[in-house]
């Protein structure tokens, strides 16, 4: 059984807290394991898993209201859920320097349809960043939320950009798609090239956007659709009006995604055009703080009185068997270094307390 981590960090944003939640990139969710909105289109922070969780509505994966899926590519149909996006959430490890992602869709079953876009802003300044949407997606962001990092994922690749396009990606970094499950799963490394690292910036302001994959692009969307094209859009000659609609499928914390997928313009008569712009309200601010230097309390003191004595004992058993309060420190209750806070600290407490045991070594 997977050992819960140790809490590592903390940062208070409208009273919810974010702890730093080690991942394991291998496609399964088992890690994973806050508790996701009731509501459709509601975003929280589940501080007691350490994850942020968008919970998107199903089946509104219909760009600025009419896109329609491309009807097939060599023979494999597309399912017409594949940009679908239901599921968010994030979290972090910044003693390790990591991101982790986990991206459901409704349902995929081959990892080079799907791509995935996100925006992380960090300094929140007007003008600050990069206006467009990577990877060709034809769409602006807000001025307000223009950004300093980007994230892209398709067909098991991960990439990392900055807003000058330079690509900071290294071999820590790792994308892992599973469609049994309709999961990617994703690992940023936070490396040396990242001018502005979210936890010293406190967290990040993210924008999310799920469209179709063309050789690491997204996918074109027409007027009609086509064996490798979508429906619905404009559509009409490279390099001219197709660079005006957005080829977004589906945006994640967007309440109201038509409004910001069809907001493009191009008038036939002056050649006047302007994509679509994601609004600053349809991101998300998810706190990325930085970890606390050493806990406040000393290891074995669970009751923090100052010392360690079998009245710390009585209070672990309390804790394990008669429903007593946690510890108000729990990296200071896993006395045996083991990496979780479990009954077996309270033997351990036990000899170290009444039989000259080793002393209490917490991580």
């Amino acid at each position: 059984m997977r050992k819960t981590p140790l809490f590592v960090g903390l940062a208070v944003l409208w009273g919810a807290a974010l702890w730093a939640h080690p991942i394991v990139l291998d496609g399964l969710t088992d890690d994973w394991t806050g508790t996701p909105p009731v509501f459709a289109n509601t975003f929280k922070i589940d501080s007691t898993a350490g994850e942020a969780i968008w919970r998107d509505a199903a089946d509104d994966d219909l760009g600025d209201g009419d896109y329609t899926y491309p009807l097939g590519i060599e023979g494999v149909p597309f399912l017409g859920t594949e940009a679908d996006l239901v599921e968010f959430r994030a979290t972090d490890n910044p003693d390790s320097g990591y991101l982790y992602f986990l991206i459901r869709l409704q349902d995929f079953d081959v990892q080079w349809k799907p791509i995935v876009v996100l925006t992380l802003d960090l300094d929140h300044t007007w003008g600050s960043g990069q206006i467009w949407l990577a990877q060709n997606a034809d769409y602006w962001v807000d001025s307000l939320v223009f950004w300093e990092y980007t994230v892209v994922v398709w067909d098991g690749w991960v990439k990392v950009m900055d807003s000058g396009w330079n690509d900071l990606t290294d071999s820590l970094c790792g994308a892992v798609f599973n469609a049994d499950s309709d999961v990617i799963e994703v690992r940023v490394h936070v490396n040396e090239n990242w001018a502005l690292p979210p936890w010293e910036m406190g967290g990040a302001y993210y924008g999310l956007a799920v469209g179709l994959q063309d050789y690491g692009n997204f996918r074109e969307v027409d007027s009609v659709a086509s064996d490798w094209h979508g429906g619905g859009g404009v559509g009409e000659g490279e390099g001219g009006i197709d660079w005006v609609d957005p080829d977004v499928y589906d945006l994640g914390f967007a309440t109201d995604q038509v409004n910001d997928l069809n907001t493009y313009v191009y008038d036939t008569a002056s050649g006047f055009w302007q994509p679509a712009v994601l609004r600053a309200t349809s991101t998300r601010y998810i706190p990325h703080p930085v970890p606390e230097v050493g806990p406040t309390c000393t290891c074995g003191d669970l009751n923090n009185d100052g010392v360690v004595d079998p009245m710390d004992l009585v209070f672990m058993t309390a804790y394990f068997f008669q429903g007593g309060p946690a510890p108000q420190y729990p990296e200071c209750a896993d006395v045996d270094g083991s990496g979780a806070f479990d009954k077996a600290d309270i033997a351990y407490l036990a000899n170290y307390l009444f039989t000259g045991g080793p002393a209490p070594n917490c991580p």
